[in-house]
């Protein structure tokens, strides 16, 4: 499987999904059980969630590409390369993996393991080399497709990212990866990358503490 087949895989899902809507049933019966801080501006909460989904989902593909658009040495290859081929495989292991979910339950589990494992990437960068990997915040749309999937199987899945991980940051230091190598593969990025922007849209926020919720438009 390659990148262009983990797209197609994902768009056949939300087809599928239009008339097995089993991700929509999982949302309407995790709505009592969502985090106060998930605010909704709008009535329409389920059509909101399973457009949030589909749009979490079609970025994992995105950003892999634009991973791939790296060039340079050996070490930057290290680098990108095993991302991508792991975030590749998320969607080609068995369903028995993913606590029997299938069709966009099934891609949903996937897409938070890749993007959890961007994110947990760029912290590992952020602390040793003082930058990130890609420059893609996706905390707050994995806290909240954290809450949708549930507990305990999203901290599983959490577990498994964080394996992985380690695995790689033992491969990288053993590599010679230091903080000038980082920054060589920062400033030789292939030019022109456009790095995918991805946010929740404004029918759906997580809120911190610091924050007060938006009214409802009326």
């Amino acid at each position: 499987m390659d990148i262009d087949d983990l797209r197609q895989v994902i768009e056949e899902a939300i087809l599928a999904e239009q008339a097995a809507s089993t991700l929509e049933s999982h949302l309407k019966n995790r709505l009592r059980c969502l985090h106060h801080s998930i605010h909704f501006s709008r009535c329409d909460s389920v059509r909101v969630l399973h457009d949030f989904v589909v749009r979490y989902a079609r970025h994992v593909p995105d950003f892999l590409e634009a991973l791939t658009a790296y060039q340079g040495d050996f070490l930057e290859q290290e680098l990108v390369d095993p991302l991508v081929a792991i975030g590749v495989e998320f969607f080609a292991q068995s369903p028995s993996l993913f606590a029997g979910h299938s069709g966009m339950l099934a891609i949903m589990d996937r897409a938070y393991l890749a993007h959890r494992l961007l994110e947990e990437i760029n912290c590992l960068f952020i602390g040793r080399f003082g930058r990130p990997l890609a420059p893609m915040d996706m905390t707050r749309s994995n806290l909240i497709v954290h809450n949708l999937i549930g507990e305990p199987f999203a901290n599983q899945l959490d577990e498994k990212v964080e394996l992985i991980v380690a695995r790689l940051q033992s491969n990288w230091l053993a590599s010679g990866l230091d903080r000038d190598t980082v920054a060589r593969v920062a400033r030789s990025r292939a030019p022109g990358v456009a790095w995918p922007c991805f946010t929740a849209n404004e029918a759906l926020d997580l809120l911190f503490a610091t924050q007060e919720p938006k009214p409802p438009p009326h």
